[in-house]
């Protein structure tokens, strides 16, 4: 289990659509989602906000990503 994210299930697009695994640094969430501090309830609650756009980020993480494994989003993924 990785610290300092915030982990989460997206799907594959497909019949019938297949989980994937996937977390989204704190840090990602704090300079780029605006969350207020790196307390876990700020992280939170800004992932809460703003999941589509991040299961949407992580779906298209997914498709370019050679090896089918669990997906991090950094900072550097919405730069």
């Amino acid at each position: 289990m990785r610290r300092n994210v915030v982990n989460f299930l997206a799907e594959e697009d497909g019949e019938p659509p297949v989980p994937i695994a996937c977390a989204i640094s704190m840090e990602a969430l704090i300079e780029h989602f605006g969350a207020r501090n790196d307390g876990k309830q700020a992280c939170l609650a800004a992932f809460d906000r703003w999941r589509t756009a991040i299961e949407q980020k992580a779906s298209e993480k997914h498709a370019v990503n050679a090896a089918k494994g669990p997906i991090l989003l950094r900072r550097s993924d919405f730069d």
